[in-house]
């Protein structure tokens, strides 16, 4: 009798044992895969508030009067061109980089039949003068500005983060 009460106790120690082994292996998966979820939204998060900074550019037409709307002045090109020029540094991009690099953000600028590949690489010099030629000039005492639209903006489809911002000028 004696040996049959210490064997149900090592058996009841036992079955113990494997119930505790199996709630930790329980809570290990449980917060690994919380851990692993909240990884993935905060990546997320990050990709959409890089997203962010050139989508709010975007231009759309207006469908009762077909005006274009959300249109960008010369200063705002020049802002996207400098926040692509910051990535592209961040990331020590090149041009050459442009159709490799996971991260790199490429600006296209067209001017009627002109259009300028790369403006994120421009010279601080190649930004005044734009800025000078297309910030408003005043003609018959009016000032006109210039404005332009942004038309395409493409998302990388691996890193899910724009890649390129097309401008077009009215």
């Amino acid at each position: 009798m004696e040996n049959a009460s210490k064997a149900l106790l090592m058996a009841a120690t036992v079955l113990v044992g494997v119930l505790l082994l199996s709630l930790g292996v329980y809570l290990f998966t449980v917060f690994g895969d919380f851990s692993a979820d909240m990884s993935k939204k905060l990546s997320e998060k990050d990709i959409n508030e890089f997203n962010a900074q050139f989508i709010k550019y975007e231009s759309y037409q207006d469908d009762s009067t077909g005006e274009w709307r959300n249109t960008c002045r010369a200063q705002d090109v020049v802002t996207i061109a400098n926040t692509a020029k910051e990535n592209n540094s961040k990331y020590d991009y090149t041009i050459a980089d442009q159709n490799n690099g996971f991260y790199y953000v490429k600006v296209i600028v067209k001017q009627g039949s002109h259009t300028i590949n790369n403006f994120e690489d421009s010279s601080l010099e190649d930004y005044k003068e734009f800025l000078k030629k297309y910030s408003g000039e005043e003609v018959n005492n009016k000032y006109v500005v210039t404005y332009f639209k942004c038309t395409n903006i493409i998302i990388n489809p691996d890193s899910k983060r724009v890649c390129s911002v097309t401008f077009e000028q009215l």
